[in-house]
């Protein structure tokens, strides 16, 4: 969830590591509201598509090159949001105990959680993911390996 401490949460967890962040790649491409608000105007949302595409990229590459930990600093509220990241780490021979799914809970309201957040996402929209989060729950390794075992192409 946005505002809720993921960016803080990864910071204490990446030591010697990575983290790797859609928002950080987006704010690489320029003005960060800017992007989103365009992206809301016309109804296209590629570039935040390209922007997870290059992170999830970003990310393997890293897992490929032995940086350890490898942390990814995205908002997941749905198991198929992680299933691209886990699904690389088993194919690259990670086990299942060397990766953690790590929920950033909070008890905060939608509208303490509008003033935290730093990229300014509007209160209705943090509604709607509080919504989905309330509907899909903590979710665990076990719940996203088993989404990905029911892939058509699974490993």
């Amino acid at each position: 969830m946005t505002g809720a401490g993921k960016s803080t949460k990864a910071k204490q967890l990446v030591g010697n590591g990575v983290t790797h962040s859609t928002d950080d790649v987006l704010e690489a491409m320029g003005d960060y509201r800017e992007i989103f608000n365009k992206m809301i105007a016309s109804g296209n949302f590629s570039e935040l598509s390209k922007a997870h595409g290059t992170n999830l990229t970003n990310a393997v590459e890293s897992m490929k090159s032995g940086v350890s930990p490898v942390v990814i600093d995205n908002t997941c509220l749905r198991v198929r949001e992680l299933s691209d990241y886990v699904k690389a780490a088993l194919e690259l021979g990670y086990a299942d105990a060397n990766i953690m799914v790590e929920d950033v809970d909070t008890n905060l309201t939608a509208e303490e959680l509008t003033k935290r957040n730093t990229h300014g996402v509007p209160l209705d929209k943090i509604k709607k993911m509080i919504q989905t989060k309330k509907s899909v729950g903590t979710i665990t390794l076990e719940m996203v390996v088993k989404y990905i075992s029911e892939l058509p192409n699974h490993l």
